[in-house]
């Protein structure tokens, strides 16, 4: 069972908003709609001109919208990044050793056990105040709520588990709590998958239908300047990821991921070259030249993967190891190289900030 779930459906919130509107972030993903609307009020006042009261009442109700739908994603994101990863990796190291159909029997060669989760009672607390918050979009609410009930369900489960194999106890049952424990470690993993699988798909949609209308809306008010680049860039940089992040890579649509590469690499030129033109601009925010900087070791690992893919280069034994597991990113042109440079590439946006 393959339980490798990559952080990009995630690493997106506070890439939409404009420069002169930042807000930290204590982790890759954050809250995307107040700063997104904040960012988008501000550039609408920037962009200057007349406006006339019903424009102004429509521009404060599309903002409304967008800082509306991104508080309620709020818990969502915050469940998916303390829990997800680390349910997926429980379920790796537990497959890695015992066999998916059969379980363990006590006779492996090795016996890693498996990882814990955090309470998820925070997440779930959490998920069922955001089915009250305006406005109502019944696809996400229902897949939170059945993620909530997986996390919910799967946690004692896990934990038991856990502290089974932790205190090595099957060395005094001839793993008799093992075996039983493993139809119920099977069906945690299963439900956990397929809720995760689906809240994510309804976050990402969210996600990127608010930051493509935050893009439309730097750009219609204040022109291709640095905060529409980096949002630009970082909007291609998902794209690139989401094409080059497969197993095997027989299925990658080379031509697709080949000519997003080709977007990608125009959008990074664009982003240095304004920089590189604008020095007053790009020295009112730190980090800035850095990000330029990561932008382009992801361009690297995007074109190391479209080689491997499109000279049809296999991985070599030693390589085969790293494969599916955390030490992927060393294998160069892999798909966790690709992800772990992406992310690389989100956490170093989401750390500018305006000089004091």
């Amino acid at each position: 069972m393959d339980t490798r779930k990559p952080l990009l459906v995630l690493t997106l919130a506070s890439l939409l908003v404009a420069l002169p509107a930042m807000t930290g972030c204590k982790r890759i993903v954050r809250a995307l709609g107040k700063a997104a609307a904040t960012a988008a009020k501000g550039d609408a006042g920037a962009a200057g001109g007349e406006e006339t009261e019903a424009s102004s009442a429509s521009a404060a109700e599309e903002v409304s919208e967008e800082e509306a739908i991104g508080e309620k994603l709020n818990a969502y994101i915050d469940c998916i990044n303390s829990i997800s990863d680390r349910f997926h990796d429980s379920g790796q190291r537990y497959f890695s050793w015992a066999d998916p159909e059969k379980g363990p029997t006590g006779k492996e060669r090795v016996i890693y056990g498996l990882y814990t989760i955090s309470d998820p009672a925070k997440c779930a607390a959490g998920i069922e105040k955001a089915k009250t918050m305006k406005p109502s979009i019944p696809e996400l609410e229902a897949a939170g709520t059945a993620y909530a009930a997986a996390v919910t369900s799967g946690f004692p489960v896990l934990k038991d588990a856990n502290d089974y194999y932790d205190q090595k106890n099957y060395k005094d049952d001839k793993m008799a709590k093992g075996r039983a424990l493993h139809p119920q470690l099977v069906s945690a993993f299963e439900g956990f998958d397929k809720a995760d699988k689906a809240l994510r798909a309804q976050v990402d949609t969210l996600n990127r239908q608010v930051k493509e209308r935050t893009l439309a809306k730097l750009e219609k008010t204040e022109g291709k300047k640095l905060a529409y680049w980096r949002s630009y860039t970082m909007l291609v940089a998902e794209d690139v990821v989401k094409l080059g992040d497969s197993h095997p890579l027989d299925k990658v649509d080379l031509p697709k991921l080949t000519a997003k590469i080709d977007e990608y690499e125009k959008a990074v030129n664009e982003l240095n070259n304004y920089i590189g033109a604008h020095k007053d601009e790009a020295d009112k925010f730190m980090m800035i030249t850095a990000l330029a900087s990561e932008a382009k070791s992801f361009l690297v690992a995007a074109k190391e993967l479209m080689r491997r893919v499109r000279d049809k280069v296999p991985y070599s034994s030693g390589e085969k190891m790293h494969l599916g597991g955390s030490s992927e990113w060393m294998v160069e042109g892999s798909p966790g190289k690709l992800v772990k440079a992406y992310n690389s590439l989100v956490s170093r946006s989401n750390s500018i900030h305006r000089r004091p």
